[in-house]
C-alpha cells in the first residue's frame, strides 16, 4: 500500500520501548501532522501540543497506522487532549540483549 495516503492526516502515535526481557522501559506518546511518508524511507510527522515544533520520524511501515476512533484520547503522560485523530499507531522498539 502507498504510503501518501498519510499525508495531511492528523495522527496519534505511542512509542513503547522494551528491555531485552520485555519490560517498559519508556513510553512516548505524541500526536501532529503527517508531513511526508516516502514508501522505503521514512514517515515525517510535525509534532503539536508540547512537542510543537518537533518533526518525528517512523520507519516506513504505513501498515501499523489505523483509523482513529471519533473519541476524545487523552495523553497520559502530559495530559494534553487529542479530539478524533485520523490515524492511530502503536510502536514497540525492542531493546537488543547485551
Amino acid at each position: 500500500m502507498k504510503a501518501e495516503w498519510l499525508i495531511g492526516k492528523i495522527a496519534l502515535v505511542g512509542v513503547t520501548t522494551l528491555s531485552s526481557t520485555d519490560e517498559v522501559v519508556s513510553q512516548l506518546q505524541y500526536f501532529g501532522v503527517v508531513t511526508s511518508a516516502t514508501k522505503g524511507k521514512s514517515i515525517a510527522i510535525a509534532s503539536e501540543g508540547t512537542r510543537k515544533g518537533q518533526t518525528m520520524t517512523l520507519p516506513p511501515d504505513n501498515s501499523i497506522f489505523a483509523q482513529g476512533a471519533k473519541a476524545k484520547y487523552c495523553l497520559r503522560r502530559t495530559g494534553e487532549e487529542v479530539d478524533c485523530p485520523d490515524v492511530v499507531a502503536s510502536w514497540a522498539v525492542h531493546q537488543a540483549k547485551k
